[in-house]
């Protein structure tokens, strides 16, 4: 199944037959294989899709899907900068992500200068933040982390307390949500996904790696070299799905203490996101002449090429 319209590479799934899809700026939600109606969202550009109850959470934004209003999460931007020596309006949204479990999202914001002031001399304070909110009523819960570099936190993800995230787009760190501690790190390693309770799915030394979320350890690393991980996503606790070297997406399968590739299908066009939809389909955000979605069942999937 092939979707001309409607394209996004970060998707989400309802309990219901909706689901959404997310390109930079807009949020397109469907029923079905029917494109219902599409949303601006200004600022977004990563993180992921979460459906509530009654809509969808696209970055700051909400969209319901019963009446479908639009509605921006302000209470979280007037304390981006909260502490700091900036005013709010001076932090720009890199990446949300919006936990499922517990009613959590992290947010990633960085400093960007009023137009016409110059960076030079002109601030000396806190320039990334990863910050942790509690959606039901936008407050501000804790500073995760922060620091004066130049590159963002990237790479967000919160599960069973677990806060998961990126400080160079190349070295990933583990911090509680509750706790105060020292968050642990693991060099030379990014993080995409949790397979089961335990297991960080990611890319590092051109290899896939995965790592114990508890004790940081390395615990498998695949056989064959890739150049490149652009996506990855988990399949219940039994395996992931990888696109590797921009067209390739494999399937990879628990096997002991490590993974068995399955079956890797060449494409053809950039893959920029992946998700596993609840009946097992693959949805494959591919980017070549023309943008479109191709949804991929479980035999398709178990063909190698």
């Amino acid at each position: 199944m092939v979707l001309e319209e409607g394209y996004g590479f970060s998707f989400a799934f309802a309990k219901d037959s909706h689901w959404a899809s997310a390109d930079i700026g807009i949020l397109h939600v469907w029923n079905g294989y029917s494109l219902v109606e599409s949303y601006d969202v200004p600022g977004f550009a990563k993180g992921n899709l979460f459906f509530g109850d009654d809509g969808v959470y696209a970055g700051l934004f909400f969209i319901s899907t019963i009446t479908k209003e639009k509605k921006y999460l302000s209470e979280i931007t007037v304390q981006l900068a909260a502490g700091t020596k900036a005013h709010y309006s001076q932090y720009r949204v890199d990446e949300v992500f919006h936990s499922a479990e517990n009613g959590l999202m992290l947010v990633a914001v960085s400093y960007q200068p009023p137009k016409g002031l110059r960076t030079s001399g002109s601030f000396s304070d806190v320039t990334n933040r990863l910050l942790l909110f509690r959606r039901s009523d936008q407050m501000l819960l804790k500073t995760v982390a922060e620091n004066a570099d130049h590159v963002p936190y990237s790479h967000l993800f919160l599960k069973d307390g677990c806060i998961v995230f990126s400080v160079d787009g190349y070295h990933t760190r583990i911090a509680s949500a509750e706790g105060n501690g020292m968050p642990s790190g693991m060099p030379g390693f990014t993080a995409f996904a949790l397979c089961g309770p335990s297991i960080l799915i990611g890319a590092g030394v051109q290899r896939i790696l995965s790592y114990d979320v508890v004790t940081s350890k390395l615990l498998w690393q695949s056989p064959e070299s890739v150049d490149l991980v652009n996506a990855i996503a988990t399949i219940n606790d039994v395996g992931f799905l990888a696109a590797v070297n921009d067209q390739y997406l494999q399937l990879w399968k628990m096997d002991g203490g490590g993974f068995l590739l399955q079956s890797s299908i060449d494409l053809k066009d950039t893959i920029e996101g992946i998700a596993v939809g609840p009946s097992g389909k693959c949805y494959v955000a591919l980017a070549g002449e023309e943008n479109y979605i191709e949804i991929l069942d479980r035999e398709q999937l178990a063909v190698g090429s």
